[in-house]
Order: structure tokens, then sequence, then C-alpha cells
């Protein structure tokens, strides 16, 4: 699933099922909007992207360490200056 991956950074998507009610759907919410998409063969292969997507995230224990580690990075930077512009 070559290029799937900074295609989902420029939107979010969900997958809706509705077991034997309806067929699945998926929303897709991006910069320039969202869009349903229906057709059988593209929320299938949604599924597929989210289960590649699914298969690169880090585990549980693995993600508890490297939120820890970026935590310790902003705890022992200084704080950041911000300066406040009014653009009215």
């Amino acid at each position: 699933i070559a290029g799937c991956a900074p295609a989902a950074m420029e939107s979010m998507f969900n997958i809706m099922d509705f077991g034997d009610v309806a067929p699945g759907v998926v929303y897709v919410e991006g910069l320039m909007g969202f869009l349903y998409i229906e057709r059988p063969q593209e929320v299938e292969r949604y599924r597929q992207i989210f289960e590649y997507l699914r298969g690169m995230a880090l585990g549980k224990e693995d993600t508890i360490e490297l939120l820890g580690e970026i935590r310790s990075q902003y705890s022992a930077a200084p704080a950041p200056r911000i300066a406040w512009r009014s653009g009215y």
C-alpha cells in the first residue's frame, strides 16, 4: 500500500460498519472538506489502509515509553516566550 501514510496524514477517516443493516461507509474529512464513500471496493481500500497504519503503530508499552520521553524533553526545556500580535 505504497503512499498511504502521507495520504492519511492530510485527512482523517472513519470506517462505519452497520452489520447486516446497511453496507459500510467511510467518512473522510480533509483540508478541503469532507465526503462519504459508499462504493464497496473503495470502502475495502480504506480498510486496507487502516490495517496498514495499525500495523505501523506502536504498541501500548512502546507508546507509553515514547510519550514519557517526549514529556521529559518538554519539562527539561525552558518555557518559550510568546509574543502576541493583534491583527485587528
